[in-house]
């Protein structure tokens, strides 16, 4: 039995291969588009399984900004949960279609179309836990890019929001949200 040869290329002619498959326009089978095209573009069409892709940039670039929402497009893609949620149980969903987010400097705030009796607005207090408004933020503005609906959990009782600027008779504070595929 006669050994099994093994071609050796080296690491230029890979790469070589790999950018004539990108300008013919081929992209490998297990690519997932980002849902940003410019992304898509530099990453050759989307990120793959065993992809590491480093992202730097200064203080307040939005790189956190922009793992989430990468997170979230790619979730959705891949027909994923997508969701955020502060420690306290839900009592109450809301399906909303976002028609204005919001983020202020002591909230964050969406309003829903077509909004349920006299609860138009839901806010979560920044002030509480900035991870979190930028998690509610992120989930909000996701679905307003795509168009999809959110299941906002809330407690009807609730009017804490007041302290940070929600009205008491029209608007309630998140407790959770999820992307509705």
């Amino acid at each position: 039995m006669r050994p099994r040869r093994i071609e050796r290329t080296s690491l230029t002619n890979l790469i070589r291969q790999g950018d004539a498959q990108l300008e013919a326009g081929a992209v490998p089978p297990d690519t997932v588009p980002t849902g940003f095209p410019s992304i898509d573009k530099l990453l050759g069409g989307g990120m793959r399984r065993r992809d590491l892709i480093v992202v730097g940039g200064d203080v307040g670039a939005g790189k956190s900004a922009l793992a989430l929402a990468l997170a979230l497009l790619l979730g959705l893609s891949l027909k994923a949960k997508v969701s955020a949620a502060t420690p306290s149980a839900p009592t109450d969903i809301f399906n909303c279609t976002p028609s204005t987010v919001a983020a202020f400097t002591d909230r964050v705030h969406v309003s829903c179309n077509p909004a349920d009796g006299s609860i138009a607005y839901f806010a979560y207090c920044s002030t509480k836990d900035s991870a979190t408004a930028n998690r509610f933020l992120s989930v909000f503005t996701t679905a307003k890019a795509l168009g999809k609906g959110v299941n906002i959990y809330f407690n009807p009782s609730d009017t804490s929001g007041t302290s940070c600027g929600c009205q008491s008779a029209n608007c309630r504070v998140i407790t959770g949200a999820e992307v509705r595929p």
